[in-house]
This record gives C-alpha cells, structure tokens and sequence, in this order.
C-alpha cells in the first residue's frame, strides 16, 4: 500500500508472481470453476477460445457461453482445465 497523488493505492510489484498464486488457487480449489475463472486461466494459458474448445471437443460458441456464465462447465470438462 502506497500514497499517490489520488490517494491510497496497491502496487503489484510481481505482476506475473500474483497471476501464477491466483492460477494455482483457482486449479487446486474444490469448487466448479465459474465463467471470469475459466477466462483467466485460458488466457493465462495463452489460448484462444478456439483452442480450448478444440482440447475439451466442442466449439469456441460453447467456450464463450462458458466464459459468460449461460452454461455450466461440465464436470470432465472442468477437471482437463485445471
């Protein structure tokens, strides 16, 4: 925590540290991934919505209503995620 000139801010200084703990978190915990989750960890991967839809055997359409929570990720499919 840091003063600025706008007030009291956070100052990441590992930025790739923190999105590799928060992967980590989001692999290993217990609960069904939900749609900002999915996102975070496909672009983490570096993949497109076509490329996950390709591993999991259905179409980048099933990805994106994945991401924006109008389907829940099956559980064989929210396990090859993680």
């Amino acid at each position: 925590v840091e003063e600025t000139r706008y007030g009291r801010g956070v100052r990441v200084r590992d930025l790739e540290k923190l999105h590799e703990a928060i992967g980590l978190y989001l692999a290993t915990s217990k609960k069904v991934l939900s749609g900002k989750e999915l996102r975070f960890l496909r672009n983490q991967m570096g993949m497109t919505q076509s490329d996950l839809a390709r591993l999991l055997g259905c179409n980048a359409q099933q990805v994106a209503r994945y991401e924006k929570d109008l389907n829940q990720i099956p559980g064989p499919a929210d396990r090859l995620i993680r």
